[in-house]
């Protein structure tokens, strides 16, 4: 049985947190806007430079790889685009700890990512060695 959106709640919010916490350990500004009455989840500020942030976080299905829907809220047709926000960060639980990919929302490739830990796709793990957004995973410099 699907969770519900209301019960996922909690676990976007502590990616939130988690984001937040990366990047101020990196000297970088957090700004939050109240409620969900933004696209985007954080602000992130360096110097003079701001950047709109959208936090996406998932486990693993019972396949073995983790999906991100790059969609807004759980049943919405909204895919998200510049206006929106700049970078969609992906928070990736891995079983080795969480990764997180820093994709820029002009990127994205269709409605949904597809992650997996290199190497170790459940089914190809030697056809699928990285995930198409693999090159973003700590790519924080554009937040610079």
């Amino acid at each position: 049985m699907a969770q519900r959106w209301a019960d996922l709640k909690p676990l976007g919010a502590a990616a939130e947190m988690l984001v937040a916490h990366e990047l101020m350990s990196m000297g970088l500004g957090i700004s939050m806007p109240l409620g969900d009455s933004e696209p985007y989840d954080l602000i992130a500020t360096h110097k003079r430079k701001l950047s709109r942030l959208q936090v996406k976080s998932t486990h693993a299905g019972k396949d073995g790889v983790f999906r991100v829907l790059f969609r807004r809220g759980s049943s919405s047709n909204i895919e998200y685009c510049i206006d929106d926000c700049d970078y969609m960060v992906c928070v990736i639980y891995y079983v080795t700890g969480p990764s997180f990919y820093v994709i820029p929302v002009g990127a994205l490739k269709g409605a949904r990512g597809i992650f997996w830990e290199q190497g170790k796709h459940p089914r190809h793990p030697d056809k699928w060695v990285r995930c198409i957004y693999e090159d973003y995973r700590n790519a924080w410099s554009p937040l610079f």
